[in-house]
């Protein structure tokens, strides 16, 4: 008797976690310009370009997913605070506002469930790239997923590849 209420306690909170919606830690389930938190690196600059990066939540055979990019530097330094502590510990920012001209991003592309698990692949890197004087940018990604392998021994790979468009008209910017 106690196996089965054991049983079916786990399956209700499998169906009631499945069944919810789910953000990674306090960041943002989608991006809104005017509200997503921006970390300003422009020193209050009248000339500053605001970058954003891209946030989704969806569901999938009943399991709730957050997908997400989050910046971790900016011209070879690191953000406060950013970067990949463990496997399912990423830290980063959604929007950063910068003084207009080139600058090379770092950036994480982070995936993870309301099960609890996941994972992330950072050392992402745009170099370069020309960002100009009051534009809106949106950093995003493609991906696309594979089963490698025997049956028994086989992985799933997420390939990932990433682009910056200018959020008001869609256009790439990057790579050209």
């Amino acid at each position: 008797m106690l196996k089965k209420t054991l049983f079916t306690s786990c399956l209700l909170i499998l169906f009631l976690t499945s069944c919810s919606s789910y953000q990674y830690k306090q960041y943002e389930a989608t991006i809104d310009k005017g509200n997503t938190p921006i970390l300003d690196l422009s020193q209050d600059g009248d000339a500053a370009s605001v970058i954003y990066f891209n946030s989704v939540t969806y569901r999938t055979m009943g399991i709730a997913f957050h997908r997400l990019l989050l910046a971790t530097g900016l011209n070879g330094k690191v953000l406060k605070g950013a970067g990949r502590h463990a496997l399912l510990d990423v830290n980063g920012y959604q929007a950063i506002k910068v003084p207009a001209g080139i600058h090379t991003l770092d950036y994480c592309w982070v995936s993870m469930n309301a099960l609890g698990s996941g994972g992330a692949k950072c050392n992402f890197k745009a170099k370069d790239v020309l960002f100009e004087p009051g534009k809106n940018y949106l950093v995003n990604w493609q991906s696309s997923s594979s089963i490698k392998g025997a049956p028994g021994g086989s992985e799933h790979q997420i390939n990932i590849k990433t682009f910056i468009s200018d959020f008001d008209t869609g256009e790439v910017v990057y790579p050209k």
